[in-house]
């Protein structure tokens, strides 16, 4: 909400307690909050909300206002965590593109990963799981792209090597190789592998297996 009280103090009017740890707060002049428990915790080290006819001193007038837009903005997270996972980098621009300050937009994801709402560790198998299920990726393009959408190094290739594995490995290259890339002499064929993130060796192994197998 806009913040026109001037940094005067503002007398509680009502306290309308929600769902989830949730209030709304009516004060004096037609100010209302919608403020979390746990926004105001984070700002001031307790959770609890004003009381009715309390008079709200700068400070407290201040965090209120803060918890407000955080609380706003977890709201907000929240519809589009709903839809979608996300990473808390994709998810902090998405919420700064809704005109959301980068404080109430960082106080927002740290509430939604202490809840487990936001998850990098969901939204990478998601991610993975859902470029495999299309195929024609090497490791390479794999790893870049969870590291562009704000996957950290190590999560990003745990997932990979928990997702993309030797024979998932095995079959993207079989894949690539009579598919994307049949046009090319083998040659070029198995150079282009090398350069989406695969080795010689389980090139020439999963080729191999292929012709073992026809």
């Amino acid at each position: 909400m806009d913040d026109d009280t001037g940094g005067e103090a503002v007398r509680v009017v009502s306290v309308e307690k929600g769902a989830f740890g949730t209030a709304r707060i009516s004060a004096a002049g037609g100010l209302s909050f919608y403020v979390r428990a746990d926004a105001l915790e984070a700002l001031r080290g307790d959770p609890s909300f004003p009381a009715p006819g309390q008079v709200l001193d700068e400070a407290w007038r201040d965090a209120i206002v803060r918890a407000d837009e955080a609380s706003r903005a977890a709201y907000k997270g929240l519809e589009l965590l709903a839809r979608a996972e996300h990473t808390r980098f994709l998810l902090s621009r998405k919420l700064a593109a809704r005109d959301f300050s980068a404080a109430a937009v960082a106080l927002a994801l740290d509430l939604l990963e202490a809840e487990g709402a936001l998850s990098a560790e969901r939204y990478a198998e998601a991610w993975v799981r859902s470029r495999l299920a299309r195929g024609g990726k090497g490791p390479a393009e794999l790893l870049s792209g969870l590291l562009a959408r704000g996957v950290s190094g190590e999560l990003a290739r745990s997932t990979l090597a928990r997702l993309f594995g030797p024979s998932e490995r095995a079959l993207a290259i079989r894949a690539l190789y009579s598919g994307k890339l049949a046009r090319l002499e083998d040659a070029a064929r198995r150079s282009k592998l090398r350069a989406t993130g695969f080795g010689a060796a389980e090139i020439r192994e999963a080729l191999e297996e292929r012709e073992g197998e026809s």
